[in-house]
């Protein structure tokens, strides 16, 4: 045999320690959930990827500019736009000027004076839209350069010919609706809308001017509509609910209704109930039917015939004429005024060569074009077309590059991802592949530019199942969210968004977040595929403050008695008491002693807290709440968020566990912090990380989780934060029997900190061992005999041991790398959880062929005794014909 040409000559010393496993944290952690550990390994190949995933990619290589756009309208962008963003307005090729949207071109109308050039007040228009979407208010537009041309609107001849019908009027709707209140648990709410114009309690009224200035004097049935959700709804009076629409004070509609349902109240009435100018439309609430009658109202409605008359100098509208008409619309203050057809906004058109007159103060324009009730104008003064466009240069990212390699991803927001690039290092620097994502790049890569979570689960489904393998074990997320993700309500900060979903039990609290969907990857299922934490930072500092704390954890600093001590906490319920005295007894081992805290022992919230505040403070490695609790406090007042910073704990950081309700709600609209966040987030003291619930539940899954969670620490070595809490949640799913109510627990338990962090306790003692395959069974002189070798420490302890491979053949064994008779040990320093895969070497099967049958063995020794074998002895056989 012979070193096959090109190949490494196979020496593997030094190579064996250059690069760690963590993915073996998952290998464990899966191994800890299954009845079959043995076949675990070949369970966790990547899938192929999920069909559609790639459909949202950015194609092309010239720079790109973002555009982002909140409203419907036509918006001009002019060179000195383009200039403003850094573009050479002389390098511009116009014939290449493209503008996308959702990956689809959008057509767009160049003036630029016939020269070719594209100069400071040289211009194109494009019909831009709000976003259909519950996320963002802003829709993102691509400028581009690209050589496949620019999509250009279409123009159409619109001069009047005299000859068509002529329009008079057509139907308008005007339509009042805001997002100012939020109702979090609405009965059956998946898919309903939760922000609402009002919450009125009776008695009450609201009033909504109404200014008509285009009235048509024809005959016609105009609709008044009011859409209500009830609040209250009492059991002993039926109707709970009385609403009146009064318009111009006089009731036109007079209706009662029952319980928390949607009521839709809608009244026809003659057009001429209507004034020209200003009317007033009054929704009553009497209150007359029970001691409390509330009522959220969405949105009020007033559908009427109007004249063809522009407000402030544009109109948007439906024609109810089939057939080639003309249409006469006034009310515009100059005669230079624009008319497109915006039924299709992919195929926008202007209608050119229309007529233009002055009418009064004002003037009139007039065009003819193939109608139908379903498309759609806008005609509008040149002076209202929207500008002052923000362009913003794309730095191009390469999330989807199949040469990616992460064991550990951090996913963050521009602003913070400086800081971030920290706790990329701290891992980077224990041998992790760690990537690094802005948020930002994500929704560019996966859609298109347009702010939503999904893409970043799909980004992490992308990243799970092509990069190279193995696939990531760890997800960070770094910054805090807002479950109000268009921030209606006021709380601003939403860095890094989390995912909502409806729970329809009406004793939860309906719409729900959490993080745990994210890392949902492989399949349909509901456990996690991956470990994922998250810090809740509003601040460059507060991710330097937690970096700290980590790095004094992990560094060795956390040390002494006090991580044998855990704390356990009740409320006044005897299941709490029962649940920790459970836990203290029966799952921690003999060297660990249990601090029990139950508030029926102390006199008061204060002598309680007091003791809990001492407890943290003299140090302990958990810390277990079982109870009652809410968004920041625990049960009858025994310790809140405010709290946390009077601890005096420093280094001594217990991982805080909180079986209780709502202390990990983490998203709050109102910037109200949680307490796990909080314990997580406060500088050099507190907690090292938390884990805690965005929902409610009940004791009996709180006893579930804990007990799954202990298991996982103290009994299978899985101490890292994120490979514990996910074995806990896997676990506890199936001791649970998947009945539907643990599902909540899997979906809403949140990791506050780094999933990458070990305890500090004790590890699973090494186990090494090195296996040895060839790639084929059998081989033909001229064929290339590939060796294979893969050295794994199960374990969380270093070691030092001696690795040898070897060739048999016709009774001799030749030992690697030289293939002679003397064995030729490669000393090796495994670090802990190692899992290292690599060709050994390459040897070409000379002609003729030395046929027989050969065998690979590859074992690991104990250093300079190689009779006392570690891992056993692997083999790989093959023939040569």
């Amino acid at each position: 045999f012979d070193l096959a040409p090109g190949r490494s000559d196979g020496r593997l010393a030094g190579v064996l320690c250059s690069e760690t496993g963590p993915s073996q944290r998952m290998v464990n952690a899966v191994k800890s959930c299954v009845a079959n550990p043995q076949d675990v390994r070949p369970l966790l190949v990547q899938g192929q990827p999920a069909p559609g995933l790639t459909a949202t990619k950015l194609s092309g290589a010239s720079d790109r500019y973002k555009i982002a756009v909140s409203e419907d309208g036509i918006y001009r962008l002019t060179g000195a736009d383009l200039a403003g963003a850094g573009i050479d307005l002389s390098a511009i090729d116009v014939s290449h000027l493209s503008l996308k949207n959702l990956g689809q071109e959008v057509p767009i109308m160049l003036k630029d004076g016939g020269d070719g050039s594209f100069d400071d007040a040289d211009y194109i228009l494009f019909w831009g839209e709000a976003p259909d979407s519950e996320f963002t208010n802003d829709n993102i537009y691509w400028l581009s350069f690209d050589d496949s041309g620019a999509y250009r609107m279409q123009e159409s001849d619109a001069h009047p010919t005299g000859t068509a019908q002529v329009a008079t009027s057509f139907v308008e709707t005007l339509h009042i609706e805001q997002d100012n209140v939020y109702w979090q648990n609405i009965p059956n709410g998946e898919g309903e809308d939760h922000y609402f114009y009002s919450k009125v309690t009776a008695p009450d009224t609201e009033v909504f001017p109404l200014d008509l200035y285009n009235l048509s004097p024809q005959p016609f049935d105009a609709t008044f509509v009011a859409e209500f959700r009830g609040r209250t709804d009492v059991d002993e009076v039926d109707p709970d609910h009385h609403t009146q629409i009064i318009l111009n004070d006089q009731v036109i509609d007079d209706r009662t209704w029952n319980g928390q349902i949607k009521f839709v109240q809608s009244v026809t009435g003659p057009q001429s109930m209507l004034a020209a100018g200003r009317n007033e439309l009054k929704i009553n609430y009497p209150g007359d039917l029970t001691f409390l009658d509330q009522v959220y109202l969405n949105y009020v409605q007033v559908t009427y015939l109007a004249t063809f008359v522009a407000t402030e100098g544009v109109l948007t509208f439906s024609p109810q004429e089939t057939g080639r008409t003309e249409f006469r619309i006034g009310g515009f203050p100059s005669d230079d005024i624009l008319v497109f057809d915006v039924t299709d906004p992919l195929a926008v058109r202007y209608l050119g060569n229309t007529s233009v007159e002055a009418d009064g103060d004002g003037y009139l324009v007039s065009f003819e074009d193939d109608s139908s009730p379903n498309k759609r104008y806008l005609v509008l003064d040149n002076s209202v077309v929207k500008t002052g466009l923000s362009l913003t240069l794309d730095v191009p990212s390469s999330l989807r590059s199949p040469d990616n390699r992460a064991d550990y991803i951090i996913i963050s927001h521009a602003d913070l991802i400086e800081a971030a690039q920290g706790i990329a290092q701290h891992h980077a620097a224990k041998g992790e592949a760690v990537l690094v994502a802005d948020v930002e790049d994500i929704y560019d890569e996966f859609n298109f530019g347009v702010k939503s979570p999904d893409a970043i689960r799909d980004f992490l489904k992308y990243a799970y199942e092509n990069f190279s393998p193995p696939p990531p074990t760890d997800v960070l997320l770094v910054g805090d969210a807002n479950m109000d993700y268009k921030n209606r309500i006021g709380h601003e900060v939403d860095f890094v968004p989390t995912h909502v979903h409806n729970d329809p039990d009406p004793n939860r609290i309906g719409e729900t977040p959490g993080d745990n969907w994210f890392v949902c990857v492989d399949g349909s299922d509901i456990l996690p595929d991956m470990n994922i934490g998250r810090i809740c930072a509003r601040r460059a500092s507060d991710v330097d403050d937690a970096l700290a704390k980590i790095e004094a954890y992990d560094n060795g600093q956390a040390s002494g008695d006090w991580l044998h001590r855990v704390l356990f906490v009740a409320d006044n319920e005897g299941v709490s008491v029962s649940l920790n005295q459970m836990l203290s007894t029966g799952f921690l081992p003999e060297d660990y002693s249990a601090t029990q805290i139950n508030y029926n022992d102390y006199g008061s919230s204060e002598s309680a807290n007091q003791e809990i505040m001492s407890s943290i403070n003299e140090g302990c490695l958990l810390l277990n709440y079982t109870g009652h609790g809410n968004v920041n406090r625990w049960a009858k007042g025994m310790f809140d968020s405010g709290d946390v910073g009077q601890l005096e704990n420093g280094d001594k950081m217990p991982f805080v566990i909180m079986l209780t309700c709502l202390n990990g709600f983490f998203p709050m609209w109102d910037s109200t912090a949680c307490l796990g966040d909080v314990f997580a987030r406060v500088a050099g003291k507190g907690a090292i990380a938390s884990w805690a619930p965005t929902s409610v539940d009940t004791a009996s899954n709180h006893q579930i989780l804990a007990r799954t969670f202990f298991e996982a620490v103290f009994y299978d070595f899985n101490c890292y934060l994120g490979a514990a809490t996910t074995v806990a949640k896997v676990r506890g799913y199936a001791q649970a029997g998947y009945i539907s109510y643990f599902d909540e627990i899997v979906k809403t338990f949140t990791l506050f900190g780094d999933p990458g962090l070990a305890l500090a306790v004790p590890t699973a003692p090494s186990s090494p061992r090195l296996i040895v395959w060839t790639d084929r069974d059998t081989y033909y002189a001229g064929q290339t005999v590939n060796v294979d070798v893969m050295l794994e420490n199960t374990g969380g302890e270093s070691m030092q041991v001696d690795a040898y491979l070897a060739l048999y053949f016709n009774g001799a064994l030749l030992y690697y790398p030289s293939f002679g008779l003397d064995p030729s040990p490669i000393q090796v320093d495994l670090p802990p959880f190692l899992k290292l895969r690599l060709r050994a070497t390459s040897l070409m099967v000379p002609s003729p062929a030395p046929a027989g049958n050969y065998t690979f063995f590859a074992a690991l020794t104990q250093p300079g005794d190689m009779s006392k074998f570690i891992g056993g002895i692997s083999q790989a056989q093959f023939e040569v014909r």
